[in-house]
């Protein structure tokens, strides 16, 4: 091709992406970060610093070295935490949010590490850039990097700063301060959690809110092997745990058998087990019931055979009568039966039936298991294998529900139908009125 006739296509092209760029972000802040990157991505030069060039200075005193990461929260579940590395090696995490090991914990890597991520912040410029970088883009978390020795600070936030001409020597700097401290043995739990737990000190027989999550959090977020480890060192598994700012999941305290029941993988439950650890009745219905209710039978089958009772049901409180009008479903009372039947899981369903609960119960707003599987309020997303809302029903038929049992405000299970000619046909099949006074 003729190298004239290639500089200009190439010229064209280069300025038609200029173009879109500015005016896609003009109208749309979402088309601003791949747009940002697909140029940064042609123009390196396009990174973003300050006019006057700062350089970076000698540390005198390395006692005085603090590099420390915070990263925030997020529109979801992003960890949050901070760590702060010092120059005789010492680390201090604290877990906030969204990551297995809450509140802090101490170790220590060598001096030398330390002097390579110095030698890292020293080729990245770092005091020759912005204090923050941040982009319109909304929901994400900011990263905050703060190096402090000397007389000297600098801090710099970066929030989705790739897309505002934040150099990737910053996004490097991040990476390399996790790594070089291992905060994914805090964050998420790995080979290292336990021994670093062990060398801290720390007090298994602690009541603190951060002992009574430990197990639970490793639940979530660890694998079987590092679960094991630190369940063999006494972390504690029977006590309930505030783990609202572990895992959305959880709006109540919970255990870790709670956990594992909602996680899904049978090697962390039988890591639970194999603890044989002193579950109450209670304890183990209301995993079986969480199991049941998310189609989980890999889940469920090991529960009942390690004790779990197939016809648990939540203590089904007094309760006043709803001056609003609400309809339910509530939360006391419920059965695993009604579980299962959210779920619509004809094998889990089956198996609950086989141990002959009453299918007529009612949780606190008079629902039954046949109206949660009519409306099942509450279903899991996506659903599990194998639903078939209308067996399910048919099932619960065959074993003596109700077709007309009214709840609270007089519906019954057909009358809580949205808009499903299947179950509604089934229900009618059953027996079920089509209206209150229907013959």
């Amino acid at each position: 091709m003729n190298m004239s006739l290639w500089f200009w296509r190439a010229l064209a092209t280069t300025l038609l992406v200029l173009a879109a760029a500015l005016f896609a972000t003009a109208i749309s802040p979402a088309w601003d970060n791949s747009l940002r990157r697909t140029i940064a991505g042609i123009f390196p030069m396009l990174e973003s610093r300050p006019a006057l060039k700062t350089p970076f200075p000698s540390v005198k005193d390395w006692n005085s070295v603090r590099i420390k990461l915070a990263r925030t929260m997020c529109f979801g579940s992003c960890p949050v935490y901070e760590v702060e590395i010092h120059g005789d090696g010492t680390i201090v995490y604290e877990g906030r949010a969204f990551v297995a090991l809450m509140g802090r914990h101490r170790a220590r890597i060598p001096k030398a590490a330390v002097a390579q991520l110095v030698d890292q912040l020293h080729r990245a410029e770092f005091f020759w850039l912005h204090d923050a970088y941040r982009s319109n883009i909304t929901d994400n978390p900011a990263n905050i990097l703060t190096v402090t020795f000397d007389d000297r600070s600098k801090t710099v936030v970066d929030y989705v700063g790739e897309a505002v001409g934040m150099p990737d020597a910053v996004t490097n700097l991040e990476t390399a301060i996790d790594r070089a401290a291992d905060t994914e043995r805090w964050r998420k739990g790995n080979a290292n959690t336990a021994p670093s737990l062990t060398a801290e000190n720390w007090n298994f027989k602690s009541s603190s809110d951060e002992n009574r999550a430990l197990a639970a959090g490793l639940t979530a977020y660890a694998d079987a092997e590092t679960l094991r480890s630190v369940i063999a060192l006494g972390a504690p598994l029977t006590l309930n745990a505030d783990l609202r700012q572990t895992r959305s999941e959880y709006d109540a305290p919970a255990t870790a058998l709670d956990v594992a029941a909602l996680r899904d993988d049978p090697e962390i439950l039988k890591a639970i087990l194999d603890a044989h650890a002193p579950w109450t009745k209670q304890q183990f219905g209301e995993a079986l019931l969480r199991a049941a209710a998310r189609g989980r039978p890999a889940i469920v089958m090991p529960l009942i055979a390690a004790g779990a009772d197939p016809t648990y049901r939540r203590p089904n409180l007094p309760r006043k009568k709803d001056p609003t009008g609400f309809e339910g479903p509530g939360s006391a009372g419920r059965s695993v039966l009604m579980g299962a039947a959210i779920a619509g899981v004809p094998a889990l369903v089956e198996t609950i039936l086989n141990a002959k609960p009453d299918v007529n119960a009612r949780e606190e707003y008079g629902w039954t298991a046949l109206h949660f599987a009519a409306n099942p309020s509450g279903k899991p997303y996506p659903e599990p294998k194998g639903v078939d809302r209308v067996r399910v029903i048919e099932m619960l038929i065959a074993a003596g529900a109700n077709p007309n049992a009214r709840n609270d405000v007089g519906k019954t299970p057909l009358m809580t139908v949205v808009f499903n000619p299947p179950i509604s046909n089934a229900l009618l099949n059953a027996g079920a009125k089509p209206a209150p006074g229907a013959p």
